[in-house]
């Protein structure tokens, strides 16, 4: 595996890469350390120009890798994959280069929809960062039309997301606000469906502000209110510290008022997670199943908050009702890499060509010290192997095309024989998480988000609600 990563580069223009190391190695013995920084950037740019030159050569000879992908999309899943592969490569468990990666792919903040807004907040108590997004033109026929809504605040939007958008990627961030803002706590009241978002990412990168403008899109599409979290990651967060968190959110949505929640009727609640944080969604789901019974499934079975968790959330009952529906969306439930799709879809996937990848995120789920180590096999590692009696409703999507869709059709096969209701959806030739893609991947996005917003839409408990119109998001 390792001889084959140190020749992907050679693979695209033979004999060139041999050259650029010989003349890198000179160059990086004169300049020291900050000759190996340079050195280390050309690589990445040479590794770009070289996929690039391979994708429009193959694409001209021979045509695209499939016939319904865009140049942009094939482009892209070359130099993604290429990047992954050197990635676990060069990092392998190294925590501080993980964290290093995570902090280049937080720079690439996606800009929020005109139609929606978004509130930087941290969940009381627990202290887990967020952030609320809700649609600007959602509104009960009382305080006027969408329309007219929208019109009073389009302005005002947009020149508050463009100033956070640029703060952010400075590096900067406000405050997080502790209280409900005015219009979350404005729309919760309205009666519109909630939706909980895990974001994907491996376990160990990825946030809200990557996932930002997609959920904007979901919230916009579905008339939905959007709570998305920051939850632990690895390898400070170990297994199973986001799934704490994520408990301890989901906990605060539904608690009575009274009690310091928000009181949420459950059946207007969706959890949406894509990949990990699908894997994510299905072990916060079967932690409230069976984790009151079976310690199992008990998340607190093996909670050992680390140092830099402060304050750390105490232990808690997991006697909460289940949320209405749950959407997975190219869901990774077997840390095992077992799903045959990981070499079938080699060619196509940017996860691919080997399970080598897969193994690269689940290392960093787990703790390091091998007494704690718990088996990749564990269900609320591997939802995979779980019991799914009683869990609620499911809409499932994956591309036909993506590493992890043996995944998707196992856990599917799995739901259904413990008496689950799945809509499971397969996008032709599709990719991971390609619902992401927007425009580079043909009009499947589109179809995946609006199946998304019918299904969150019916949640809503207020018959007055307008629905915003999907429109180009």
């Amino acid at each position: 595996k390792n001889l084959f990563l140190q020749e992907r580069m050679d693979t695209r223009l033979p004999g060139v890469a041999k050259i650029l190391a010989a003349l890198g190695a000179l160059f990086v013995a004169k300049k020291g350390v900050e000759g190996t920084q340079a050195y280390k950037k050309a690589q990445i740019v040479w590794l770009v120009l070289a996929t690039f030159v391979h994708v429009s050569t193959r694409r001209v000879i021979a045509g695209p890798k499939l016939p319904s992908w865009s140049y942009r999309l094939e482009l892209v899943t070359e130099v993604a994959r290429e990047i992954l592969l050197r990635s676990a490569k060069e990092q392998a468990f190294d925590d501080a280069k993980v964290r290093i990666t995570r902090s280049a792919l937080e720079r690439f903040i996606q800009p929020l929809t005109r139609r929606a807004k978004h509130f930087r907040v941290a969940v009381p108590n627990g202290e887990i960062p967020g952030e609320w997004i809700v649609p600007v033109t959602s509104s009960v026929t009382s305080e006027g039309t969408a329309e007219e809504i929208a019109k009073k605040v389009a302005e005002e939007i947009t020149e508050e997301n463009a100033e956070e958008n640029a703060e952010e990627a400075s590096g900067l961030s406000k405050p997080l606000k502790q209280s409900l803002p005015p219009m979350v706590a404005h729309l919760l009241d309205s009666g519109l469906p909630v939706v909980l978002y895990l974001h994907g990412g491996g376990y160990f990168s990825m946030s809200t502000r990557t996932h930002r403008s997609w959920i904007g899109k979901i919230s916009v599409a579905s008339n939905a209110v959007a709570l998305a979290i920051d939850y632990g990651l690895a390898p400070e967060h170990p297994f199973p510290g986001g799934l704490i968190d994520a408990l301890y959110t989901y906990r605060w949505l539904v608690m009575p008022k009274s009690s310091g929640g928000l009181g949420i009727d459950s059946s207007r609640i969706t959890i949406v997670g894509d990949s990990a944080g699908g894997g994510l969604t299905m072990a916060t789901i079967l932690s409230i199943i069976h984790g009151p019974s079976n310690p199992l499934y008990s998340p607190f079975s093996y909670y050992k908050p680390s140092e830099s968790q402060a304050p750390s959330i105490p232990v808690f009952d997991l006697n909460l009702p289940l949320p209405a529906l749950v959407i997975l969306l190219s869901p990774w439930a077997d840390l095992e890499c077992k799903g045959s799709s990981w070499i079938d879809n080699a060619e196509f996937c940017y996860l691919a060509p080997e399970p080598l990848i897969c193994r690269w995120y689940a290392g960093h789920h787990l703790a390091k010290d091998p007494s704690e180590e718990i088996p990749l096999s564990h269900p609320l590692l591997s939802p995979a192997n779980a019991d799914f009696t009683n869990f609620p409703r499911v809409l499932l999507q994956a591309g036909e095309k993506e590493a992890l869709y043996s995944d998707s059709v196992l856990i599917a096969e799995k739901m259904r024989d413990a008496g689950v209701h799945v809509d499971f959806e397969v996008y032709e030739d599709m990719i991971h998480v390609f619902q992401m893609f927007g425009r580079l991947a043909s009009k499947s996005p589109a179809n995946a988000l609006s199946s998304i917003s019918r299904s969150v839409f019916s949640l809503g408990q207020n018959p007055n609600l307008l629905k915003a119109p999907l429109a180009k998001l």
